[in-house]
């Protein structure tokens, strides 16, 4: 073998993206001392993408201070890459779910400034190109918080100027006035792996702020104000967001960078591998290797290794999968995978397989096990 391409998604709990792709590599060179062995380093614009971005392209990383959902002060950093023209922001590094305890959790007080906060600063370091993954908010605020950090303006009906935007405040807003005018010469591209509409049974009040604390009442507070704002901002901006694929991301964020920024909602595997110009990687490769930690029938609804699976099926270059559980199905044995490999014995305990150690350890002796097949 003289060229193989690792891009295995993180096992959350257990390896990185970068880890998981030396356990394969290492099992690689084991037999093949020799190969080229390419590591991707890849995610689905969830948490993980800005390190994926910054591994493979060799970028920087920029750390901050800025605030929490609950308006802290912490640090944060976002990545920096094509000579610091370009930025890669992950939402949930200021606004996101992880930064708050249990009994924190309450999407009418949460707010996204910090996620404006890092964009504010990536624009006076001089960047004009944003990857942004959304993946992770703490937030059903639909991002003016994030618009509030920017210099926007918000109005109630007395022509009052309303302060510390967040969830809770949506209805009451009755005018929008532009902020920095520097974001009308910047280009957004955000990985979105959700298609959930702004509002309505599956919008981001509904689906996704019970899974940030909300409680039903608050749920039905959440969408009047959406329901609110999306009016607003369609007056205004003259885009129709209701029903916009992928708008209710990230509490509604998707539908606000979609609207006033004139952001476009992607696949978040395939900008990613876009970015890192993975087609050309592909050039003269024998074998693809990814995987993650689960893979399932959901592994075929544009996650990491369904992406790149589809990379590699339009080269002809045959791929592989490793993960951690494997959940056999006919639609996953039909979908084009050469071999899914589920690496973790089924009598150990999960919490022993998970184990850094033993998943590295596992994941090498697989690929050994694996590539002596195909000598």
């Amino acid at each position: 073998m003289k060229k193989v391409i690792v891009a295995v998604d993180s096992f959350k709990g257990s390896l990185t993206s970068a880890e998981a792709n030396l356990a394969v590599e290492s099992g690689i060179n084991a037999l093949y001392p020799e190969c080229d062995v390419k590591k991707v380093s890849v995610a689905d614009g969830g948490e993980g993408t800005t390190a994926a971005i910054i591994e493979t392209l060799s970028g920087e990383w920029r750390e901050v201070e800025v605030h929490d959902p609950l308006m802290r002060a912490i640090k944060a950093k976002y990545g920096i890459i094509n000579g610091g023209k370009c930025a890669v922001i992950e939402v949930a590094s200021a606004s996101g779910l992880t930064l708050l305890s249990n009994n924190e959790r309450d999407p009418l007080k949460s707010s996204s400034y910090g996620f404006g906060e890092m964009i504010d600063d990536a624009i006076n370091l001089g960047c004009r190109e944003f990857i942004i993954g959304i993946g992770g908010s703490a937030t059903c605020d639909a991002g003016v918080g994030m618009l509030e950090a920017l210099g926007y303006s918000f109005f109630d009906g007395n022509g009052d100027k309303i302060k510390g935007l967040c969830g809770g405040k949506l209805s009451d807003i009755k005018e929008i006035r532009d902020g920095n005018p520097l974001i009308k010469e910047c280009l957004f591209k955000v990985a979105c792996d959700v298609e959930n509409p702004l509002y309505g049974e599956n919008g981001a009040a509904h689906i996704f702020a019970p899974q940030k604390g909300a409680t039903p009442e608050m749920v039905e507070i959440l969408e009047s104000g959406i329901i609110n704002f999306s009016k607003i901002i369609t007056e205004k901006y003259g885009r129709e967001v209701a029903n916009l694929a992928g708008g209710g991301a990230a509490g509604g964020i998707g539908a606000t960078l979609y609207s006033l920024f004139n952001a476009s909602l992607e696949n978040g595997i395939s900008m990613i591998l876009n970015s890192v110009n993975f087609d050309t990687l592909l050039s003269d490769t024998q074998l693809v290797i990814t995987g993650e930690g689960k893979i399932d029938n959901q592994t075929l609804m544009g996650k990491v290794p369904f992406g790149i699976l589809q990379a590699a099926k339009k080269k002809g270059v045959k791929c592989v999968a490793i993960c951690g559980i494997y959940s056999p199905s006919k639609e996953l044995e039909e979908c084009g995978f050469e071999k899914i490999i589920e690496i973790s014995p089924r009598d150990l305990p999960l919490e022993e397989v998970m184990q850094k150690n033993n998943a590295t350890r596992n994941i090498e002796s697989c690929i050994i096990k694996f590539i002596n097949s195909m000598r």
